[in-house]
Parts: C-alpha cells; sequence; structure tokens
C-alpha cells in the first residue's frame, strides 16, 4: 500500500492494472457458474470438496434431474462457443478447451445412462454416503440440522436408484452378480450393528453438548427412521428382486445393450485418448514382457536360478515377506512417506503447502477396499490429504511392496500432484478440483518410477515391489480390455493377474472385481505414465545437459489435471521456448 507521501511522479510509474476484457469476463463468471452447478447436482461430493452448501441434500437421480443437468450442460456449451479465444490472457486460453472436454464427457455419462446398472461394492451410495460423514462439518447449529436433513433424504434418495436400476433390467443392462454379491454382504453387515453403534450413530455423538441437547435425538431418530430402513428396503431388493437377474457369466460391459459402445466412451473418458481396445490390449502384453525381464534380472540378482513366475511363487510363500500385525503396517506408511518427504527438494522446485497423513482404512469397507488409496484435501485447504492404508488381514499384506504404495498415493504421487492443483489460486475453483484419470493416475505411476531416481527404493525386496507395481498396472490393460472388450471372464482375469504379479489371492481378487464395475478406469494408469515418461525422455534428448528435471515436473503440474493430448503441446510449447 502506498503511503500517504507518495508523489505524482511515483505514481505515475506504477503499471495500471489492465482491466479483464469482456471475454476474460465471461470466461470468470462461466467457470464460477458450472461449478456451482456441478456441486449443487452432486452434493455429497460438494461436502467432500469442503463446500457446505448443500450439506443437508442427497442427489437427485431422478428422470427430472438428468434433463436439467443435460440442459445445463449444453448451455455451458453454448456460452464457451461464445467466448473469443482471442479476447483471453495466454495462461487462461486452455481454460474453455479444458472445460469443453469436461463437458463432453459429462454428456458422454448421461448420453450411456450409466446409472441403469451402476451397482459398485467400492464406492456405491451403502459405502460412499458413509465416507462422507468424515467430511461433514458439525459443529454448528446449521451443520447439525444438514445432517439431519441429509438423513431424512435417504427414502427418497433409494426409490430413485432402485427405480433407475429396474429400468436398467427392462434394457437388457444388469450389474455384474460379484458386485451386487458384494453390496448385500456390504449392507448386512452394517445393518448387524445397532443405528447407535454404526458410523452413523458414532458420527452423532461427536455432537458439541449445546449442541446434543437439542439435536441429538432428532438426528438419532432420523437414522432409525429413515436410513435404516431405507438400507434395509435396499437389501431386500437387491436379494429378492435383483440378484437373480444380474450379470453372472458375462462380467463385461460388453455384455450389456449398448455396451461396447459405452466402452468405447470411457476409453476416451478415462484415458483422453483415441485409443482402440486391441491397441491397449497388445501395449500391455508389450509392458509386461519388458517388466518380467526386469524381474528375471533382479531375481538372478538375488540368487534365484527359475522363471519369473516360480520366482514370484516364492516371494509369496514367504512369510518375512508379510506383516503380522496391523500396527507394522501402519508404521511401515507412515515411515515411507516421511522418507519420500525428505527427497522431495531435489526433484521439485514447487512443493505442497498442504500436508498429508496416513489413515487407516474403516471396519465397514476395509474387506472390499484396495491396498491403499488416496483422499485430496478439500478446496479450501482446511483439510489434509489422506493417505489411507489397508491393515485388513496383515499377512497378505506384502512389505515390499510399501514403498512403492506410498509413492504412488502419497509423495511424489496423488497428494503432491492433487494438492499443487488445489492450491493453485489462479485457476478456476472446477479445474483445481476436476481430474482427469489418466493424468492423475498416470503421474501416481510415474512417481513410482521417479522413486527409483530418487533412491526410496532401500533394499533389492523394495525393488521387486515396485517392478510388482508396473506389471500390475501393465496386467490392467491386459484384463481391463480383456474383460470388456473380448468377453473375459472374472475367472480368467484372476488367473491371468496371478501368473503376471505377484500380488496375494485377497488383493488379485479384489483388483479383478474393481475393474468389472470400473469398466476403463484400469486403463489410464499405464497410459498416462508411458506419456509422462515419453515426454521426458523427448525433452532430455532435445536439451541435453540443459535438462532440468525439477523445471520438467513444474512444467507437467503447474496446470492441473489436463488431458493427456494438451499435456503434450504444454511440454512442446516450453521445448521450444528452450532451445
Amino acid at each position: 500500500m502506498l503511503g500517504a507521501g507518495a508523489t505524482p511522479a511515483l505514481l505515475a510509474q506504477i503499471p495500471i492494472a489492465e482491466a479483464p476484457t469482456q471475454d476474460e469476463q465471461a470466461m470468470s463468471a462461466l467457470a464460477i457458474d458450472y461449478w456451482d452447478a456441478y456441486l449443487r447436482n452432486h452434493p455429497t461430493y460438494a461436502t467432500f470438496a469442503g463446500d457446505n452448501r448443500f450439506n443437508g441434500n442427497l442427489e437427485d437421480l431422478g428422470p427430472k434431474a438428468r434433463a436439467t443437468e443435460l440442459a445445463e450442460i449444453r448451455e455451458f456449451r453454448r456460452r464457451i462457443q461464445a467466448i473469443d479465444p482471442a479476447g483471453l490472457k495466454e495462461e487462461n486460453k486452455i481454460t474453455p478447451i479444458i472445460l469443453s472436454q469436461l463437458l463432453d464427457f459429462d454428456e458422454g455419462i448421461s448420453s450411456h445412462s450409466f446409472y441403469q446398472w451402476r451397482i459398485d461394492h467400492i464406492d456405491g451410495p451403502q459405502s460412499w454416503m458413509i465416507q462422507i460423514l468424515n467430511f461433514t462439518p458439525l459443529k454448528t447449529e446449521e451443520d447439525a440440522m444438514a445432517l439431519t436433513a441429509r438423513f431424512k433424504a435417504y427414502p427418497y434418495f433409494f426409490e430413485q436408484y432402485m427405480a433407475n436400476l429396474n429400468e436398467g433390467l427392462k434394457n437388457r443392462r444388469a450389474a455384474p452378480r460379484i458386485a451386487v454379491e458384494r453390496t448385500i454382504k456390504q449392507i448386512e453387515e452394517m445393518l448387524a450393528k445397532t443405528p447407535e453403534d454404526s458410523p452413523f450413530g458414532l458420527k452423532i455423538k461427536t455432537m458439541p453438548k449445546e449442541l446434543a441437547a437439542k439435536h441429538h435425538d432428532r438426528a438419532m431418530t432420523a437414522v432409525n427412521q429413515t436410513v435404516w430402513p431405507s438400507l434395509q428396503k435396499f437389501l431386500n431388493f437387491l436379494k429378492n428382486d435383483y440378484l437373480a437377474n444380474s450379470r453372472n457369466d458375462d462380467v463385461g460391459i460388453g455384455a450389456i445393450n449398448g455396451g461396447q459402445e459405452a466402452y468405447e466412451f470411457l476409453i476416451r473418458y478415462h484415458t483422453t485418448s483415441p485409443h482402440k481396445a486391441q491397441e491397449l490390449h497388445q501395449a500391455g502384453l508389450e509392458e509386461l514382457n519388458t517388466i518380467h525381464q526386469e524381474m528375471d534380472a533382479l531375481a538372478k540378482k538375488l540368487g534365484f536360478k527359475g522363471n519369473v513366475e516360480q520366482f514370484m511363487d516364492k516371494v509369496r510363500s514367504d512369510p518375512k515377506n508379510f506383516f503380522k500385525h496391523r500396527e507394522e503396517v501402519t508404521a511401515s506408511a507412515k515411515k515411507n512417506l516421511a522418507l519420500a518427504n525428505a527427497k522431495l527438494p531435489q526433484f521439485f522446485r514447487t512443493l505442497p503447502k498442504t500436508p498429508c497423513e496416513v489413515r487407516v482404512i474403516e471396519d465397514y469397507r476395509e474387506k472390499d477396499a484396495p491396498a491403499a488409496f488416496y483422499y485430496q484435501p478439500d478446496q479450501n485447504g482446511k483439510r489434509p490429504g489422506i493417505y489411507y492404508i489397508n491393515t485388513y488381514n496383515p499377512a497378505s499384506r506384502p512389505r515390499y511392496t510399501m514403498t512403492a504404495l506410498a509413492v504412488h498415493e502419497a509423495m511424489p504421487g496423488h497428494h503432491l500432484q492433487i494438492a499443487l492443483s488445489l492450491e493453485a489460486t489462479n485457476l478456476p475453483l472446477f479445474r483445481r478440483n476436476r481430474d482427469f484419470t489418466a493424468f492423475t493416475e498416470g503421474w501416481g505411476l510415474y512417481a513410482e518410477r521417479l522413486a527409483q531416481d530418487m533412491g526410496l527404493y532401500q533394499t533389492d525386496m523394495d525393488h521387486l515391489g515396485m517392478l510388482t507395481y508396473q506389471a500390475w498396472r501393465a496386467s490392467r490393460l491386459v484384463i481391463d480390455t480383456g474383460i470388456h472388450a473380448m468377453g473375459w471372464s472374472r475367472d480368467k482375469a484372476i488367473d491371468f493377474l496371478k501368473k503376471n504379479a505377484p500380488l496375494m489371492d485377497e488383493e488379485i481378487v479384489n483388483e479383478v472385481d474393481r475393474y468389472i464395475v470400473w469398466p476403463g478406469q484400469a486403463l489410464a494408469y499405464k497410459v498416462g505414465q508411458r506419456e509422462i515418461l515419453a515426454l521426458r525422455a523427448q525433452a532430455q534428448q532435445r536439451l541435453g545437459e540443459k535438462f532440468d528435471l525439477r523445471e520438467f515436473h513444474d512444467v507437467v503440474l503447474r496446470n492441473g489435471s489436463i488431458p493427456l493430448p494438451m499435456l503434450r503441446q504444454m511440454v512442446e510449447d516450453w521445448l521450444k521456448s528452450k532451445v
């Protein structure tokens, strides 16, 4: 701020901020309106993101809401077309392109009617709406009223959900039976608890004393009278009406009406590139061959004389390679996160300010959950990133994969990339929050290879863990396309993963069932990683001794999560400016 003694001459030397153009103003307003609409249409995600305006709502799954959302998408697209890119600052020119891509994807999700068959034992409403309790504030009277209102919305939500699934059955679009069976088991285990001892009741018990006197009983009554009956009704529907009509043998999306076209869309959605299923299938087989050669060399270094499959069997059968206690798994996760944090400044110019913490996956979902996953901070920077680690059945948790797991899910993987995006206040909120799977998961898998440069794999077994995970992700290209484009059975997919990645049987089954319910998502990891590694190799070749890995990472990460073709253009523009 200028002091009172500032002279006219001094004032004349201060540059006047350039007024935003009409197109800049239009794009700024559009970005705000789009994100408001997105959060309004996805109120539980809004809670997760830290926007509490819609905490009393659940998603409206009915046809009117879908029609309204589709009309909004088309209106946003019309507004983009009215903006002249020449009227935008250089750093803002990609914003309408990114928004257009997101709108195309949102409209594709609508046109393929995934709501008709989506039963998900990993992130379905029976699980997701419990997880959201972890991010729901309960400090004020407004918070308490919103929580009770959300509980009271359960009956209408599940009525719509069941109506959508019945619509799917009429259109020959049923969910795979394994997802239905696992969802049934989850709800049965939840309803075996009393409402008071459930996550709902435990959440209510965290209410401050001054609120509890007025709101505790109201909230608990809502759980007893609306949440519990809704879950019971949904359970009865799945067991008595839906299960017999679900897909038992044909688990791939290609088996449902319109499934082949839907899978082609999902490939584009998750890879942001026009790949074909057969091309990705072959790429996975080629990647596996290369990774197995690396594993073979490591096995020989360790003195093993058999083939790779025999080596993997030996590793899997040795109890020393696995944990004995849950606490050991958690301690290992924390240790690896700390080791990675210490190395980061050598490889990155810009580091996130938001911390990342380790948490244990809750008992109500640990049996169906993967080995680990990451939950991002809220958009306000008030909540840390969370590296969730699975401690269920510790004897099935390999010690040798823990480093690769930490660098993928936390640092320098998901937390570093996503927290930097959320902290980039120069970007519109929708760009800081929404992501493209190939970029985000590609970066996570790239981080696993980068950790080798960082010296984080301190033993040969740690190195094997990284190769195990590389083989696992390469197998995903083969299995996902095998299931959804080539008619593979669940058993064939499980057998393939057993032969090609030294994971434990329990984890292998969970992974294959995940690929079944999330078609195309598993393709993103290797597609994204391969592109980032190719761009890095291109930059190293072009720049030679001038190549700076820290600068390259800045270029890759500074625009948040973006489509892969756009990332390639960004890197090529940077290289032109350097040469």
